[in-house]
């Protein structure tokens, strides 16, 4: 059991590890950010026209919109 102790406290403190963690840390986060503004691009028009129902619902007039575009900036 000593034996596995002293490798993983070996294997933490190298620079590959933390080269690793590093990259892992930042891109797992990044990589999920573009996914999801990938699938609201994707399905934009599906989220619009439930908007749209939503607010159909809510008020006596009828809501109509020409088109839509998402855009990250």
């Amino acid at each position: 059991m000593n034996k596995y102790k002293t490798k993983l406290k070996k294997w933490i403190r190298s620079k590959r590890f933390w080269k690793r963690f590093a990259l892992a840390f930042f891109a797992i986060p990044i990589v999920i950010f573009f996914i999801l503004v990938l699938i609201v691009y994707v399905k934009q028009d599906e989220i619009v026209q439930d908007l749209i129902s939503d607010l159909n619902e809510d008020f006596t007039g009828a809501t109509e919109l020409s088109g839509s575009h998402v855009s990250l900036f």
